[in-house]
Protein backbone atom coordinates (compact mmCIF):
# COMPACT_ATOMS: atom_id res chain seq x y z
CA UNK A 1 0.00 0.00 0.00
CA UNK A 2 1.25 3.29 -1.00
CA UNK A 3 1.68 6.05 1.73
CA UNK A 4 0.70 9.62 0.99
CA UNK A 5 3.48 11.89 0.87
CA UNK A 6 3.93 15.50 2.52
CA UNK A 7 4.38 18.51 0.09
CA UNK A 8 6.11 21.54 1.66
CA UNK A 9 5.87 24.18 -0.56
CA UNK A 10 8.25 27.71 -0.44
CA UNK A 11 6.99 30.68 -1.75
CA UNK A 12 10.22 32.83 -1.38
CA UNK A 13 10.01 36.83 -2.16
CA UNK A 14 12.23 39.75 -1.94
CA UNK A 15 11.44 42.00 1.61
CA UNK A 16 11.60 46.05 1.17
CA UNK A 17 14.83 45.92 2.57
CA UNK A 18 16.44 43.64 -0.81
CA UNK A 19 19.26 45.37 -2.91
CA UNK A 20 17.44 46.65 -5.97
CA UNK A 21 21.33 45.43 -7.73
CA UNK A 22 20.75 42.20 -6.41
CA UNK A 23 19.46 39.49 -9.20
CA UNK A 24 18.07 37.13 -6.46
CA UNK A 25 19.55 33.82 -7.33
CA UNK A 26 18.18 30.79 -4.96
CA UNK A 27 20.92 28.37 -5.43
CA UNK A 28 20.06 26.42 -2.59
CA UNK A 29 17.86 25.51 -0.23
CA UNK A 30 17.84 22.90 2.37
CA UNK A 31 15.36 21.39 4.58
CA UNK A 32 16.86 19.74 8.31
CA UNK A 33 15.85 18.75 11.58
CA UNK A 34 13.16 16.45 10.90
CA UNK A 35 12.57 12.27 10.87
CA UNK A 36 10.76 10.94 8.42
CA UNK A 37 8.59 7.78 7.96
CA UNK A 38 9.06 7.99 11.94
CA UNK A 39 5.73 5.55 12.72
CA UNK A 40 7.83 2.87 11.36
CA UNK A 41 10.86 3.52 12.66
CA UNK A 42 9.60 2.65 16.44
CA UNK A 43 11.64 -0.40 17.37
CA UNK A 44 15.52 0.21 18.54
CA UNK A 45 17.53 -2.89 17.01
CA UNK A 46 20.17 -3.43 19.35
CA UNK A 47 22.13 -0.49 20.45
CA UNK A 48 21.27 1.28 17.35
CA UNK A 49 17.94 3.46 16.68
CA UNK A 50 16.75 5.12 14.08
CA UNK A 51 14.31 7.58 15.82
CA UNK A 52 17.62 9.56 16.69
CA UNK A 53 18.53 10.32 13.35
CA UNK A 54 17.68 13.39 11.88
CA UNK A 55 17.45 14.10 7.96
CA UNK A 56 17.79 16.94 5.55
CA UNK A 57 17.08 17.56 2.22
CA UNK A 58 19.07 19.85 -0.22
CA UNK A 59 18.17 20.90 -3.76
CA UNK A 60 20.44 22.53 -5.67
CA UNK A 61 20.28 24.32 -9.06
CA UNK A 62 19.13 27.57 -10.17
CA UNK A 63 15.95 29.59 -8.79
CA UNK A 64 14.83 33.54 -9.30
CA UNK A 65 13.44 34.52 -5.96
CA UNK A 66 9.51 36.39 -6.22
CA UNK A 67 10.18 39.92 -6.99
CA UNK A 68 9.47 42.82 -4.34
CA UNK A 69 5.68 43.74 -4.11
CA UNK A 70 3.56 45.92 -2.05
CA UNK A 71 1.16 42.68 -2.06
CA UNK A 72 3.70 39.45 -2.29
CA UNK A 73 3.63 37.17 -4.88
CA UNK A 74 2.14 33.56 -4.21
CA UNK A 75 4.05 32.11 -7.13
CA UNK A 76 5.85 28.53 -5.57
CA UNK A 77 9.82 28.86 -5.88
CA UNK A 78 10.54 25.23 -4.79
CA UNK A 79 8.69 22.41 -3.39
CA UNK A 80 9.64 18.71 -1.99
CA UNK A 81 8.18 15.90 -1.07
CA UNK A 82 8.71 13.66 1.51
CA UNK A 83 7.37 10.80 3.57
CA UNK A 84 5.52 12.01 6.89
CA UNK A 85 7.86 14.15 8.94
CA UNK A 86 8.41 14.66 12.55
CA UNK A 87 10.24 17.20 14.12
CA UNK A 88 10.54 17.69 17.55
CA UNK A 89 12.82 21.05 17.96
CA UNK A 90 11.28 22.51 14.39
CA UNK A 91 12.30 22.26 10.93
CA UNK A 92 14.88 24.42 10.02
CA UNK A 93 14.77 26.15 6.20
CA UNK A 94 18.27 26.77 5.15
CA UNK A 95 18.39 29.38 1.54
CA UNK A 96 21.27 30.69 -0.28
CA UNK A 97 20.61 33.71 -2.34
CA UNK A 98 23.35 35.59 -4.15
CA UNK A 99 25.38 33.68 -2.46
CA UNK A 100 24.54 34.43 1.05
CA UNK A 101 23.40 31.75 3.42
CA UNK A 102 20.36 32.22 5.74
CA UNK A 103 18.16 30.11 7.68
CA UNK A 104 14.82 30.29 10.10
CA UNK A 105 13.16 28.10 12.20
CA UNK A 106 9.45 26.77 10.64
CA UNK A 107 5.96 27.02 12.43
CA UNK A 108 5.12 23.99 13.80
CA UNK A 109 2.32 22.64 11.33
CA UNK A 110 0.22 20.68 14.59
CA UNK A 111 0.81 20.39 17.88
CA UNK A 112 2.34 16.88 17.65
CA UNK A 113 5.12 18.50 15.75
CA UNK A 114 3.93 16.23 12.57
CA UNK A 115 3.49 17.30 8.70
CA UNK A 116 0.91 14.51 8.16
CA UNK A 117 1.01 12.96 4.73
CA UNK A 118 -1.73 13.79 2.68
CA UNK A 119 -1.48 17.59 3.31
CA UNK A 120 0.12 20.40 1.90
CA UNK A 121 1.97 22.94 3.55
CA UNK A 122 2.88 26.49 2.21
CA UNK A 123 5.32 28.51 3.75
CA UNK A 124 5.65 32.16 2.30
CA UNK A 125 9.44 33.25 3.13
CA UNK A 126 10.66 36.94 2.98
CA UNK A 127 14.28 37.51 2.05
CA UNK A 128 14.97 41.00 4.42
CA UNK A 129 18.51 42.07 4.03
CA UNK A 130 20.33 39.31 4.97
CA UNK A 131 17.76 37.06 7.18
CA UNK A 132 14.63 35.04 6.67
CA UNK A 133 11.13 35.98 7.56
CA UNK A 134 8.15 33.53 7.36
CA UNK A 135 5.40 35.85 6.32
CA UNK A 136 3.13 33.20 6.35
CA UNK A 137 1.78 29.69 6.45
CA UNK A 138 -1.48 27.93 5.08
CA UNK A 139 -2.06 23.84 5.73
CA UNK A 140 -4.60 22.57 3.13
CA UNK A 141 -5.48 18.55 3.15
CA UNK A 142 -4.82 17.15 -0.86
CA UNK A 143 -7.52 16.65 -2.96
CA UNK A 144 -8.05 12.34 -3.28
Amino acid sequence: MERPLVTLEFVVNRGEVFSVNAPGDLTSLTLSGYQSGCDTLSQARGMLNERASVNAMTLTGAARINDYAPEPSGRVTASLRLLPLVAAHGLTLSLTVDGRPMSVLLPFASEDCRWKGGTTYRYVITVSGDRLLVTGMTVTADKK
